[in-house]
């Protein structure tokens, strides 16, 4: 009786297994490199932007500049906490190249990464609506009070750190340990994902285009002079440009679905693989430093970064009068 052929497994050809390691070990040392960049850069740019805006006295009363602070911290963080950890597992694996050290570095860095943007995304919500209610002309301290604005502001900054904890158990049962790390997706996880993920980012863009309309309709009827591209993003005055939201937006979109990507990991060969999922991988994981980049398109922001240095206490008071203008209401 004759056996029927059947196909050799893929994972059994000795040379498939060699591609594998080859592609594994640049996959790792260009994890190494980009990492240890991350690590220096991210951790000095945070630090630079956080102590210049919050050793300004104006800034710090101002709810759109606490916030801003608020990412660099949460940047901050990642760069000092996430970077090692990639640069630890990285190492372990050019060391030797086991799967079960990647399954443990990605145990441990998709749950925190899944953290960070929960924290970082809803800052960004609260940003974009302290925009909106700019451009609106709102002041809460004509009806509500300094006492109850100042309570409401530390309300406001807080929320997304004390709301995050209550990610951990869905982040235990939807993460559990894998052998190979990679498995068809679960569709709890897949809505988890998407509402923790998407609906930030979808609430953004909503209501930074909202902002975008009211602006452009009170530049119109305050500015004669110029082109609209004057008159819409280099508008000065009381209100900030919709440019730098809209870019942050962007950015933040951007490697949010990058990191949706590697969370996913698409059914691709194992060359293809890894190479989108290490291009993926570094994008998601630069977000600490790009998102930083819009917010020098504001004006004060980007006079105060550029002019601070920490050994002048003479700049202590460097943006007062440019910034004190559209200080008190938010």
């Amino acid at each position: 009786m004759d056996v029927p052929e059947t196909d050799p497994d893929p994972y059994l050809d000795v040379s498939v297994l060699d591609e594998v390691e080859r592609d594994m070990d640049t996959v790792n040392r260009i994890f190494l490199a980009f990492s240890s960049a991350l690590f220096g850069l991210g951790t000095l740019l945070n630090a630079w932007f956080l102590l210049a805006v919050m050793t300004s006295q104006p800034h710090r009363t101002r709810l759109r500049s606490q916030l801003f602070c608020n990412l660099c911290v949460v940047h901050f963080g990642v760069s000092m906490i996430k970077s090692p950890v990639m640069v630890f597992f990285s190492k372990l694996l050019l060391d030797a190249a086991y799967w079960s050290t990647m399954c443990d570095s990605l145990s441990l860095t998709v749950p925190l990464e899944m953290v960070y943007s929960f924290i970082l995304d809803w800052l960004l919500v609260f940003t974009i609506t302290v925009y909106l209610a700019n451009v609106l002309d709102f002041d809460p301290t004509r009806t509500l009070g300094p006492r109850v604005v100042n309570a409401g502001k530390v309300f406001i900054n807080i929320l997304p750190w004390v709301a995050s904890p209550a990610l951990f158990p869905l982040l235990r049962d939807l993460f559990p340990a894998q052998d190979w790390c990679i498995k068809q997706v679960s569709s709890n996880r897949q809505k988890f994902a998407l509402v923790n993920l998407m609906a930030p980012s979808v609430v953004c863009i909503v209501t930074v285009s909202v902002a975008f309309v009211l602006y452009c309709r009170r530049i119109n009827r305050t500015s004669d002079s110029g082109s609209m591209w004057d008159r819409i993003f280099r508008h000065g005055g009381e209100m900030d440009s919709p440019l730098p939201y809209a870019v942050a937006i962007g950015i933040n979109a951007a490697c949010e679905g990058a990191f949706i990507f590697c969370v996913f990991k698409l059914a691709l060969g194992s060359t293809v693989r890894m190479t989108v999922m290490t291009s993926s991988s570094c994008v998601s994981a630069s977000r600490a430093v790009l998102v930083l980049l819009p917010w020098i398109l504001l004006p004060d922001v980007r006079e105060r970064v550029g002019t601070w240095r920490p050994w002048d206490s003479s700049q202590e008071a460097g943006t007062e009068q440019f910034d004190m203008d559209s200080s008190d209401r938010d």
